[in-house]
């Protein structure tokens, strides 16, 4: 399963997502839960600091930031 597809599902135990680039609208519960399953999902630490609208703001960004998260 593609990097895309997996967060997709992730994403989507907590909202619709409509599209690759369309906004990601999460309660910050919400977040921290998605953050804890992206680590489990992942192996990657995901840093309060991180959880931003630039990394967590739509599901392409959320793409990149655990791609570059797995490649560090």
């Amino acid at each position: 399963m593609s990097t895309e597809a997996r967060l997709r599902e992730l994403v989507e135990a907590h909202v619709e997502v409509t599209g690759r680039d369309e906004p990601l609208v999460l309660e910050s519960l919400e977040l921290v839960m998605l953050a804890e399953a992206i680590e489990d999902a992942f192996g990657i630490r995901v840093r309060a600091a991180d959880v931003t609208p630039e990394n967590f703001g739509t599901l392409g960004r959320l793409v990149d930031y655990v791609e570059r998260g797995r490649a560090a």
